[in-house]
C-alpha cells in the first residue's frame, strides 16, 4: 500500500485518517481510537501527516515524528476552504491531507515539550493577572457603595484596604468588614501564586539559551523573552528578521 499523505483529524477519544497515494487518490479511510493511534503509525512506512494545528497537535506531532513520518500542522483557517460536503470527521481529514499536498500551503512550527512548559507558565500567569484584576475592580466596586473610594489600581488596594479595616469611621459594618477582610486575604494569596508564577518564568529564562540572547536586545527582558520562545522557539522556522517581524 503506498501511502504519501495521511490527513488525520483528532479529538479526545476517537482520530479518523483519510490516506491517500502520490496521485492524491484515495487509498485508505479509517477510525482509530485514542489508544490506537500510536501503534498504528508505527507499522506504516514512513509518509507525511498532516493535522490542523488545535488542541494536543504538537503531542502527536512528537509522536509520531519519533516514528519516522514527516509531520505537518496546518492552521484550520487553511483546510477549512478544502471540506467538500456536510462538515463530518472524514470530510475533515480528507480536507487535511488535500490542503497538505497544496505547494504553497503555509505549516506551523511543532513546539517543543519546553515551548509548552513555557507557553503553560505564561498561560497561568495571564489567568492569575486577569483574576487578581477582576478581583480589585470587584473590591473597588463594593467600597464605593460604602462610599470609599479607592485609586485604580492593585497598589492601591493593597495598600489602602489595611487601612479602612483600622478606620473605626470608615461606616463599615461588622459583616461588611468580615467580607473584605475575606476579599483582602483572597488578594494577598493570588499576590503570592503570581509572584511564584514570576519566579518560575524567571528561572525558565536563566536556562534557555535563546532567552538570554532574546535579552540582548534593547527593551526585552525575561518576560518577553519567554513569551517569544514559547511561540517562536529558536527561530529556525523564519527566513530572516523580516520573515519574523511580519509573522509578529
Amino acid at each position: 500500500m503506498n501511502i504519501s499523505v495521511i490527513g488525520l483529524d483528532i479529538a479526545k477519544s476517537v482520530f479518523h485518517l483519510f490516506a491517500v497515494n502520490r496521485a492524491g487518490k484515495l487509498v485508505r479511510k479509517k477510525m482509530l481510537k485514542r489508544h490506537e493511534v500510536a501503534a498504528y503509525f508505527s507499522r506504516l512506512e514512513p509518509c507525511v501527516v498532516a493535522m490542523e494545528a488545535c488542541g494536543s497537535a504538537n503531542y502527536w506531532a512528537r509522536v509520531l515524528k519519533a516514528q519516522g513520518h514527516d509531520v505537518k500542522l496546518i492552521a484550520p483557517q487553511y483546510v477549512k476552504p478544502f471540506v467538500k460536503g456536510n462538515k463530518n470527521d472524514y470530510n475533515d481529514a480528507e480536507a487535511i491531507a488535500e490542503a497538505a499536498q497544496r505547494p504553497r500551503m503555509r505549516f506551523v512550527p511543532i513546539k517543543s515539550v519546553e515551548q509548552q512548559d513555557v507557553q503553560m507558565i505564561h498561560r497561568q500567569h495571564d489567568r492569575l493577572t486577569k483574576d487578581r484584576t477582576a478581583l480589585v475592580n470587584q473590591i473597588r466596586g463594593l467600597l464605593a457603595e460604602y462610599g470609599i473610594i479607592i485609586k485604580k489600581s492593585v497598589a492601591a488596594v493593597r495598600n489602602e484596604m489595611p487601612r479602612i479595616f483600622d478606620d473605626s469611621e470608615s461606616g463599615l459594618s461588622v459583616l461588611a468588614k468580615e467580607t473584605f477582610n475575606a476579599l483582602y486575604n483572597e488578594l494577598v494569596e493570588q499576590d503570592t501564586k503570581l509572584k511564584q508564577c514570576l519566579q518560575k518564568i524567571h528561572a525558565l529564562n536563566k536556562s534557555l539559551e535563546s532567552c538570554q540572547r532574546l535579552q540582548e536586545v534593547t527593551g526585552i527582558g525575561p518576560l518577553t523573552a519567554t513569551a517569544v520562545f514559547a511561540a517562536a522557539g529558536n527561530g529556525h522556522d523564519f527566513v530572516n528578521g523580516r520573515h519574523f517581524s511580519a509573522w509578529l
